[in-house]
């Protein structure tokens, strides 16, 4: 399971999104399609990461093709920033 939550503070032109749970299964959709929404409104979209347990290979996948479009993923675990590619990445 995987939840999401619209934090309050970010502005409307850039939401920031805390994920908690597994990046796993249907719940990789189910961000994509969220974030999807968002980007396609020209938005900038910053995920806090720092509650994502695991995630995998579909999960990591999404997350590096958000990366391309440039939404930032911040507090990425070690396990994550791994897969990612970044383990030499400074902590965020």
């Amino acid at each position: 399971m995987l939840k999401i939550l619209k934090v309050e503070g970010g502005s409307p032109e850039s939401p920031l999104l805390r994920l908690d749970g597994r990046l796993i299964g249907r719940w990789v959709q189910e961000l994509s399609s969220l974030c999807e929404g968002i980007l396609s409104r020209g938005e900038q979209l910053t995920l806090d990461c720092g509650g994502v347990g695991f995630a995998d290979a579909e999960g990591i996948a999404l997350m590096k093709a958000l990366r391309c479009r440039h939404v930032r993923l911040l507090k990425c675990s070690p396990f994550i920033n791994l897969q990612l590619g970044e383990m030499d990445a400074p902590k965020r």
